[in-house]
């Protein structure tokens, strides 16, 4: 321990608080209240105990210190780094869970690496890791090293102009409030990527089963350094590689049901699917009368589909519009020509796509794009009782081959040898989703013309991400993300369409309650078919005939 006079040490702590406080006002413009600090020494040493100095708090333009605080400058630093900030933060925001978070983050940034785990802990005893009643985690620790990895300094930089604005505006949030808008935040955050990284993303999303080696072939780098590119994709979360099962290589049935009210936006059109066994996902409507798209995933048996129809029938007595679609074929398409990789952002010449759409349509050029290659309906192909066990462990989140095994009781080389034949079928897929690429709206068109269907489909090429789907019957559902404000870009692009499309901005998806497991009872080994379900789908029928104030007894 190295001893210090009391000047010594008001003198070190001086240099300190200046410090700290220089980047406050060089980074946020703020200022705190005091320009050196009252200091005291404690008779009672930290030791190897760093959480003693990430405890002290400034009170009154007063610290008082442990002896040894010198031993623990870089920890020492930290701590005056969140005092100032929350000293310089407007005191509307004191006892405030976004004034905490700020500060408790600030003094993360003056850490390195191998000295924020003893921090971070702290931190999650302040504002603990939480579930909230809006349904998004609350995790700052996490949130703000994400942000951190994506933005850097800026990414602070923003939230405390933003915590300004709050004041300024009256609006200081809730706890809940601010889990949600740190939330929103983090997901709507874009990063900025090498020309490499590019190539790396456009090559997964198009082919996921790409190996690294054809990757680092194609981009020009050694494999070791493609796999470093990769892996600092995946920690930054804006590449995210995911399996899944793909439900209707099993016999199930995908339908897409809008539903939107005709006249009365306050209608509650979630009644219709409230107790529907089928649901799968529903994603809101954010524009026009409002409404729901719903995804249904029903096995294929007449009986269950007749049930389905009736969706169609009872929506007309309560002045709703329903729009029903088969999923028949599908493909998702990519393309980061209009990313700037180095500003992080688009560039988007919706009046060239515009002039594009009028004369793909006058001209009937579709024919001449590239064919979108799409993923048609399974072959006839046979599974057993032990096939549809394992899909359903899979499907329920059980990814490793041993937690299936001590799941289902068989052997180890089972599993893998049935993974691997489900794997070839194309049962169980593989996809990488992108995130952090400043695509922030969802948007959904639909077309029930054929030469209109055709013009999207080609023009989709052009978009950054979008999911497109035909029925049976050439009909388009299409979904997909633009960037901030590329809704109305691509309102207007389509708007020279004859008949016009449908565009909609949608919402977040969120999941159901769909489980196989509660369909495997209706499977019949003798067919290799979905016999008719066991589930009692009148009550079903019956809540939507009562309307939205039913309740199932």
């Amino acid at each position: 321990m190295t001893a210090f006079t009391i000047t010594d040490t008001i003198n070190h702590v001086d240099e300190l608080w200046e410090k700290v406080n220089d980047v406050l006002k060089k980074r946020f413009n703020l200022f705190a209240n005091y320009e050196a600090l009252q200091v005291e020494l404690d008779d009672s040493p930290c030791g190897e105990d760093v959480k003693k100095i990430i405890g002290l708090v400034i009170d009154d333009g007063a610290i008082r210190l442990p002896p040894d605080f010198i031993d623990h400058k870089e920890i020492l630093t930290a701590t005056l780094a969140r005092e100032a900030m929350l000293n310089a933060l407007p005191s509307n925001l004191e006892e405030s869970i976004v004034a905490d978070d700020l500060a408790w983050e600030y003094g993360r940034q003056m850490l390195t690496e191998q000295k924020q785990q003893a921090w971070i802990e702290s931190w999650k005893v302040v504002n603990p890791p939480q579930a909230n009643p809006t349904g998004y985690p609350y995790r700052p620790q996490e949130e703000f090293i994400l942000l951190w990895k994506l933005k850097k300094e800026k990414a602070l930089e923003d939230l405390v102009k933003n915590a300004l604005k709050m004041v300024r505006y009256g609006t200081i949030p809730t706890p809940e409030e601010w889990h949600l808008f740190l939330y929103k935040t983090v997901m709507s955050t874009s990063a900025s990527l090498s020309l490499h990284e590019g190539y790396i993303i456009d090559t997964l999303l198009k082919n996921p089963t790409t190996t690294v080696n054809k990757i680092a072939e194609r981009i020009g780098l050694t494999e070791q350094s493609t796999r470093k590119k990769i892996r600092s994709l995946k920690e930054r979360t804006i590449l995210n590689e995911y399996e899944y099962v793909v439900l209707s290589k099993i016999r199930f049935r995908l339908y897409n049901i809008t539903l939107e009210p005709d006249d009365d936006p306050n209608i509650d059109v979630m009644f219709m699917l409230r107790h529907c066994p089928f649901t799968y996902s529903i994603t809101p409507i954010l524009t026009g009368n409002g409404g729901i798209i719903a995804t249904l995933c029903i096995p294929d048996n007449k009986t269950n589909l007749r049930h389905v129809y009736e969706i169609r029938k009872i929506s007309r007595n309560y002045g709703i519009n329903c729009e029903m679609f088969e999923r028949y074929k599908s493909s998702t398409q990519i393309n980061l020509n209009d990313y700037d990789y180095d500003k992080g952002d688009w560039s988007i010449e919706w009046n060239l796509l515009q002039m594009e759409a009028e004369k793909m349509q006058r001209e009937e050029l579709a024919i001449m794009y590239p064919q979108i290659q799409y993923s048609y309906p399974p072959d006839d192909v046979s599974f057993d009782r032990l096939d549809l066990q394992i899909i359903d462990k899979f499907q329920r989140g059980f990814k490793n081959v041993r937690q299936i095994r001590e799941a289902l009781g068989i052997r180890l080389q089972i599993v893998t040898e049935r993974l691997k034949r489900l794997r070839s079928l194309d049962v169980i897929r593989k996809f990488w989703e992108i995130r952090h690429l400043g695509l922030n709206e969802e948007i959904n068109v639909t077309s029930t013309d054929k030469k209109v269907a055709k013009c999207i489909s080609s023009l989709a090429l052009r978009l950054p991400h979008s999911r497109i789907e035909f029925d049976r019957d050439e009909t388009l559902f299409m979904g997909g993300k633009v960037p901030s404000g590329g809704t109305y870009g691509l309102i207007t692009a389509l708007s020279s369409l004859v008949p016009r499309p449908r565009v909609r901005l949608v919402g977040k998806r969120l999941w159901g309650v769909w489980n196989l497991t509660k369909w495997l009872p209706d499977w019949d080994l003798n067919t290799g078919r979905w016999k008719e379900t066991s589930i009692d789908l009148n009550k079903w029928i019956d809540s939507m005939e009562h309307g939205p104030e039913y309740k199932i007894q």
